[in-house]
């Protein structure tokens, strides 16, 4: 029960981290294919958004881990 709201905001907050990415991606390159090159190819991100995209991923993926473990043990 007190890891809820750490598993909420982790999850939240890796989430935007990742638009955040995509969405400087996009303005950078006005790429209107950007949907389909994110499921099909690789994207040619900067080092800012492609940090920014593994951070959220990572947060994300914690934010996963606590919500398990909190079922887990809780």
């Amino acid at each position: 029960m007190s890891y809820e709201i750490a598993e909420h905001g982790l999850v939240i907050l890796g989430g935007l981290f990742m638009v955040v990415s995509l969405i400087k991606y996009y303005r950078r390159t006005q790429d209107k294919g950007l949907l389909k090159k994110i499921w099909f190819q690789k994207l040619d991100l900067t080092k800012v958004e492609y940090l920014l995209n593994r951070i959220g991923l990572y947060v994300l993926i914690l934010g996963i881990i606590v919500r398990f473990m909190n079922h887990l043990l809780g």
